[in-house]
């Protein structure tokens, strides 16, 4: 337990997820400024899929433009996502399998061999579907891009993972296991899902 003279000098933030709502509000500007003609259907869709993640939202619509067409509605969305779902589901499986929690920094690797596995294991996904990437291995990031424009779109995620712990009740956290239509495993969510869905 911290004294109260240390938590007295500390700041406290309670991060929570975006609201719909807010979601909707945000790619709305962004459709405006990038000319991109959304319908109200398709927008409330994008932020449903995002689950409160602003990222993955501007993730999703931006794949959505990616065949140069700039109208974007609710059966397009659809289409994308019943093209790829398998696709969405066995990388992410694949990815969570690798048990990516920090380890013992050696050259090349300066957060473990798993860590530094799970990157390359990303860098090859992204190049198979057309992204340049730059991985800086004594520095443990990826760098990916995709078009050439006067503007671009940053889009940020981890594919590491805390200690996943004991006593997991429906699968191992390395496992990655479907079950009722949820994949159960440790950085299902928080972040692999949103390494996968960036690239998507």
């Amino acid at each position: 337990k911290l004294p109260a003279t240390i938590l007295s000098r500390c700041q406290r933030f309670d991060f929570k997820r975006i609201s719909d709502e807010d979601i909707i509000k945000r790619l709305e500007i962004v459709c405006k400024e990038s000319n991109i003609n959304a319908t109200k259907q398709a927008l409330n869709i994008i932020a449903s899929l995002s689950e409160g993640a602003m990222r993955d939202a501007l993730s999703i619509l931006e794949r959505c433009v990616q065949d140069g067409a700039n109208d974007i509605d609710e059966d397009k969305i659809k289409e994308y996502l019943n093209l790829h779902k398998v696709e969405i589901v066995e990388n992410l499986k694949e990815l969570i399998k690798i048990p990516s929690v920090r380890g013992e920094a050696e050259e090349g690797a300066p957060f473990g061999k798993e860590c530094a596995r799970a990157l390359e294991y990303t860098r090859k996904l992204y190049n198979e579907n057309g992204f340049e990437t730059e991985l800086c291995k004594n520095y443990g990031y990826l760098l990916s891009y995709y078009g050439k424009g006067e503007r671009s779109l940053g889009i940020f995620a981890h594919s590491d993972v805390v200690d996943p712990g004991k006593n997991w009740l429906l699968a191992e956290p390395f496992e990655a296991a479907e079950k009722d239509g949820i994949i159960i495993g440790r950085g299902a969510i928080d972040n692999k899902a949103g390494v996968i869905i960036s690239l998507y």
